[in-house]
């Protein structure tokens, strides 16, 4: 669906962010990434696209990229568990514990029903 919005609609940001997830999830982070900064052409600060181009730079271990990307995000949406996760989650294997662990602690009060409470908790001890 987000392909035929693209074809249509080239620069549709929405649709850029939805085939960015799609492909994401299928592992193909450089043509995903590739879609989530054609978004952030059209909007800088738009929060979706920020968080999947910080995920992907992450995955892809493009740890100063996904490090801005998402600290960008959390300064424009505080509240937003996912981003406190993910930011959490690249300062651990950038080797920053105390960040990740106060990122993960914010995750934990935002969420305070999340799936992966337990797992989460472990890793801030």
């Amino acid at each position: 669906m987000a392909e035929l919005e693209l074809k249509n609609n080239p620069g549709q940001i929405q649709a850029l962010v939805l085939s960015g997830d799609a492909l994401k999830k299928m592992g193909h982070y450089l043509k995903a990434l590739e879609r989530f900064n054609q978004a952030l052409l059209a909007d800088s600060n738009y929060i979706p696209a920020l968080k999947g181009a910080g995920y992907t730079n992450h995955r892809l271990k493009s740890y100063a990229a996904a490090q801005t990307q998402l600290e960008r995000a959390v300064k424009l949406d505080t509240g937003d568990p996912d981003i406190r996760k993910l930011l959490g989650s690249l300062y651990f294997d950038m080797g920053m514990k105390k960040d990740a662990i106060q990122q993960l602690r914010v995750y934990l009060d935002l969420s305070p029903g999340a799936s992966d409470r337990v797992e989460i908790e472990r890793m801030i001890q």
